[in-house]
Order: structure tokens, then C-alpha cells, then sequence
């Protein structure tokens, strides 16, 4: 897309309150504080082929086994270095505040999130643990095919305007954090088309997207998809990854491509599981803490997944 030309409709029709909400989101980037970007949106499609990754965690190479134990039982870990050594170096080295920590997150058939530090009178709320140690992203896009298939659905093309792009791009502005440049752009043709601009998404891959707001993928880094037992940071946005982490219940496609996979489970799903079904509040948080006692890092490498 050249600078300065209009971008062009995709053909397909908006309903009447599609169409308002388009309005009042080019209302709102009219009147924002806006920065021009001229550098064109990149197009990263025409890439080779993406391949399908194995489901066994033996599989991978340097795996480490690490065991968690809580009240409600134990489950194993197995973290793979080679594909997400900074993911997995920082999981080692805050292994001892991981100890005594609580579960952050409970969101039945969805995911858990590790990695709190139980609340007390000063901070009246839990506080992540490595919260200050964040490392970049270790994703291989291109090993991921589902990032190959195009957007086209208009209700989902609206959603990423209204809930991610624009959005984010005010967060990143009142935190003074830079701002991507093809993020950027992409506010930028809004601002000068209108809700022509918002057609730019309509047929390009998921792949593109994630790239254009910022992602950097890593040929042989972490392959893997975000499926159940998958353990991976818990961040949607580039470059934000702490020292929190989830465990997958169930697939989240819309998680892959955008957390890095750095361990898998392969034992214990059943009190995973278990810690989901307990009371959460309105929040998602367990209404009792449930801590993660004590973790042992056995040597060796894993043989065989156990489930």
C-alpha cells in the first residue's frame, strides 16, 4: 500500500451498528494525540510453508522435568531450553519464589495462571512474582500454520480495531512506550481513510497481523501451540512477557502465535483440572489461595510423556 493512497474496499457489507462503531472509533483517533508514521505496513505473506510440530514432549531437544507439588496433588512439568532458553532460565531461577507462591487465575476449561505472590495488608492485592524480569518473546511463526489462514470474517475484522488496534495503540501512547511502526501505520490510515482503512485486514494472515502490531518471530524457537497441558507465558502483546505463567486446559488458538510455549505438562492434568472446578470469585481468582508448595528439578531428561 503506498503512502497517501486511499485503501480499498473489500466488498463486504457492514451492518448499521458495525458501521457506528466504526464511526465512533475513527471519532475517537480524530481526536487523539496521534503520531505520523510514514514507513509502509510490512507484508510478510509468500513465506515458506508452515510445518505441523509433534505432540510428544520427549521429543523435544534438552528437556528438564521439573515436579510441583500442592495440596491438591502434584503435576510435572517438562520445560524445553533449546526453543525458549530466556523463558526457561528465568522459570529456573525464580524456582524458589515460585515456592509458597499462589495460583493467580482460574478460568475452568480455559487456563490457570502461576505465579502470585499471596496478597498481605500493604499491596491488599496478589502480586506477580517476577513481575520486573521480562524477556522477549521466543515464538517460530513460521512452524505454526494456522497463522497462514487469512481474516475474513468482517465481525472479527471489527473486533481487532476496536479491542486491540486502536486501543493499544493509546495504551502504548499514554505510557510513552513506542509504538510499533506498523502499528502505527495502521492508526495512521485510519486517521487519513476513514473506515476504508479498516478493509486493510480483510485477506491477510494472521501471521501478517501479529507482525504489523509488533511480534518478532524466531526461526527455531518454540514451535508449539497453545493445547491443553501446554505451559506458556501468560502476555498477548510483544514483548511483555513476566514472570507469571499459564497451563493450557484446553487449546486457545488465539493465544498461538502470540505466548511462547516453553514447557509442556505430562502428568498431573487430572489436578489441574481439580484446582479449576474450586470457587473462584467475580475476578477469577480461587476464593482460598492455593499455593504451590514445594518444586524439585530432578536430573536427567524426560523419556516419555506419562499421560
Amino acid at each position: 500500500m503506498r503512502a497517501g493512497k486511499p485503501c480499498g474496499s473489500f466488498g463486504f457489507r457492514r451492518s448499521l451498528p458495525a458501521r457506528a462503531a466504526t464511526v465512533l472509533l475513527l471519532v475517537w483517533v480524530l481526536q487523539g494525540c496521534l503520531f505520523g508514521t510514514s514507513d509502509r505496513l510490512r507484508d510478510p505473506d509468500g513465506r515458506q510453508a508452515a510445518m505441523q510440530t509433534s505432540r510428544d514432549p520427549s521429543s523435544a531437544p534438552d528437556s528438564l522435568r521439573v515436579e510441583f507439588f500442592t495440596a491438591q496433588g502434584s503435576f510435572s512439568v517438562v520445560v524445553h531450553p533449546r526453543w525458549a532458553p530466556l523463558h526457561v532460565d528465568r522459570f529456573l531461577a525464580l524456582r524458589d519464589s515460585y515456592e509458597g507462591s499462589i495460583v493467580c487465575k482460574s478460568h475452568a476449561g480455559g487456563f490457570l495462571v502461576f505465579g502470585c505472590r499471596p496478597p498481605d495488608a500493604d499491596e491488599g492485592q496478589a502480586m506477580p512474582v517476577g513481575e520486573n524480569r521480562i524477556v522477549p518473546d521466543e515464538i517460530d511463526g513460521g512452524r505454526m500454520a494456522h497463522l497462514d489462514r487469512p481474516i475474513t470474517d468482517p465481525k472479527e475484522i471489527e473486533n481487532l480495531w476496536q479491542r486491540e488496534i486502536y486501543p493499544r495503540y493509546r495504551r502504548l501512547h499514554a505510557l510513552g512506550q513506542p509504538v510499533p511502526l506498523g502499528l502505527g501505520a495502521l492508526v495512521e490510515n485510519l486517521r487519513r481513510d476513514g473506515m476504508k482503512a479498516t478493509d486493510i485486514l480483510a485477506g491477510k494472515t494472521r501471521r501478517w497481523y501479529l507482525e504489523t502490531i509488533g511480534f518478532r518471530y524466531t526461526a527455531g524457537a518454540s514451535p508449539l501451540p497453545v493445547r491443553r497441558g501446554a505451559v506458556a507465558s501468560i502476555s498477548m502483546w510483544p514483548g511483555e512477557s513476566d514472570g507469571r505463567f499459564l497451563i493450557a486446559l484446553a487449546p486457545i488458538p488465539e493465544r498461538s502465535g502470540r505466548s511462547t510455549v516453553f514447557g509442556e505438562i505430562v502428568a498431573g492434568m487430572d489436578v489441574l483440572d481439580a484446582i479449576a472446578a474450586l470457587p473462584v470469585n467475580k475476578s477469577h481468582e480461587p476464593r482460598n489461595n492455593v499455593y504451590l508448595d514445594r518444586i524439585s528439578l530432578p536430573a536427567g531428561r524426560i523419556l516419555m510423556n506419562e499421560n
